[in-house]
């Protein structure tokens, strides 16, 4: 697990006035240690189960509305954490 300070950033900005976006930031062990990690502990794949249903039922939303929800998910570099923007439209 991440030793020493841990941080978690959440930042909103609406780029237009129909989309509202979330960047949730941390500074943790990122992704490719988490799997590492995983393949240790079988209790995570609930985790990954979670994620994966989300985007199911974001693709199921959006091919019936105009206007799409969208969720990123990216390592920053040197695997120094992860970076996740949802996009979510309010008009």
């Amino acid at each position: 697990l991440k030793e020493g300070e841990k941080k978690l950033t959440v930042h909103f900005s609406m780029p237009d006035e129909n989309h509202l976006h979330a960047v949730i930031t941390d500074n943790g062990i990122g992704r490719q240690r988490a799997a590492e990690l995983k393949r240790q502990q079988t209790l995570i794949t609930q985790v990954s189960k979670g994620i994966a249903l989300i985007k199911e039922r974001l693709q199921l939303h959006n091919k019936n509305e105009k206007d799409e929800f969208g969720i990123y998910i990216n390592d920053l570099a040197g695997g120094a954490g992860t970076k996740v923007t949802v996009i979510i439209p309010i008009g």
